[in-house]
Order: structure tokens, then C-alpha cells, then sequence
């Protein structure tokens, strides 16, 4: 398929002491339209792109774990600025739920 419509962030970190283990996500920004792209849509492509982004077969991967879900951002952050010089910023700012 085609995939969805929206541009994709990967990252891999290695996990575990072993050379072949590693962590791999994605991740990308979406407004919240109705016709935006499902989690379920985001987990194929996932999938489907998985072997070009790390050059492996699915076939040769033994998944340990597989965590998917959406994190909320905002245009005004729930958390205050404190203090009339300091500037929040990223997750500091409140702009972005990491969890």
C-alpha cells in the first residue's frame, strides 16, 4: 500500500548487552481530523517500512515487545511560566506529553 499521508521520524537505540538487540520506533505529528490516520494505519506502515529503515528481513526479527499508542500536545501548555524571564521549551514547555 501506499502508506498514510504524513511524514515519519525513526529512531533505534541499542537494548540489552547484545550486539543484535535493539529498540527501534516511529513517530510523527498529526492534527486531530477526523480523517487523520489511525494508530492501527501508523502500526502497518510500521511494519511494512521496519526492513528498509534497519536493512533486515521481518522474517530474521524475534520482536520481544511491541508498544504503540498516541501522545497529546498542545497550543497552550497546562503548565504555567513560573517566572517572567524564562522561556519553556519542548518537553519542558508543556508543548509535549512524553507519557
Amino acid at each position: 500500500g501506499a502508506g498514510c499521508p504524513t511524514q515519519y521520524f525513526w529512531e533505534a537505540f541499542p537494548a540489552s548487552a547484545s550486539a543484535t538487540q535493539r529498540t527501534t520506533y516511529l513517530f510523527t505529528y498529526m492534527g486531530l481530523e477526523p480523517e487523520r490516520p489511525s494508530v492501527m494505519d501508523i502500526m502497518e506502515d510500521y511494519w511494512r517500512l521496519l526492513p528498509r529503515y534497519q536493512g533486515v528481513d521481518l522474517d530474521d526479527l524475534t520482536p520481544e515487545r511491541v508498544l504503540f499508542g498516541l501522545f497529546t500536545s498542545y497550543k497552550d501548555s497546562p503548565l504555567p511560566v513560573q517566572f517572567d524571564r524564562v522561556m519553556q521549551i519542548g518537553d519542558a514547555g508543556g508543548l509535549q506529553s512524553p507519557l
